[in-house]
């Protein structure tokens, strides 16, 4: 995933017949936004923001290296930036992204997992089809990438989630296991981009919620 940053004025409204609107944005910012994330490619980097946001945002934000370009459609050079250090936040949030187009072999291979890392699940979950278990998945890694750096925002799902899994006899201990697994199969789909970083957070924000649920 790759995302260009850049700041002024659009135009945001509805566009198509009233049976199919879609809200649009559309200007010469959005174009600017575009080429920049484009040129993430020839940079080999991820995120890349123009001079006019940096200025937008002052001293709130840790550049890391600088390019001059020309992007494509423009008739002026652009002063990019990059960020001093990777946000893992987003990293982990893009997650959800990298594996929807495989989720039906996603959740086959998270329960897989599960089951091996601790086999008492399986009779838990004996009664959930794949279409269950894959909507289990969904709104699992969904609820996790929304909260991993707001936990306050999701606590109300997490305590309605674990009265649920109370009537399943399933203790706060389990989410630790449910978070390895998850990992270990992320790495799987993620790779490289799954660094000890990333992996870590994912890993510190189960204990969170086992710390939570226990309180």
């Amino acid at each position: 995933m790759r995302i260009g940053l850049h700041y002024g004025s659009v135009i945001v409204g509805d566009v198509g017949y009233c049976s199919n609107k879609q809200l649009t944005v559309i200007g010469n910012t959005v174009n600017i936004a575009s080429r920049i994330e484009s040129a993430n490619k020839e940079f080999g980097t991820q995120i890349l923001a123009s001079q006019e946001l940096i200025e937008s945002l002052p001293n709130q934000i840790e550049i890391g290296q600088v390019f001059t370009t020309q992007l494509r459609g423009q008739n002026r050079s652009h002063t990019l930036y990059g960020f001093k250090q990777p946000d893992t936040v987003f990293q982990v949030q893009s997650t959800l992204d990298r594996i929807t187009p495989h989720l039906d072999e996603f959740t086959k291979l998270f329960f897989e997992q599960l089951f091996a890392l601790d086999p008492s699940f399986k009779p838990l979950f004996d009664t959930a089809d794949i279409k269950n278990q894959r909507q289990m998945v969904i709104n699992m890694v969904s609820l996790l990438a929304q909260g991993i750096n707001r936990f306050d925002i999701i606590m109300p799902s997490i305590k309605e989630m674990n009265e649920r899994h109370k009537l399943r006899h399933i203790k706060p201990e389990y989410y630790l296991t449910a978070g390895m697994a998850l990992v270990n199969v992320l790495e799987q789909y993620l790779g490289k981009d799954l660094t000890p970083e990333v992996r870590q957070i994912w890993i510190e924000f189960y204990e969170q919620i086992v710390h939570f649920v226990k309180s």
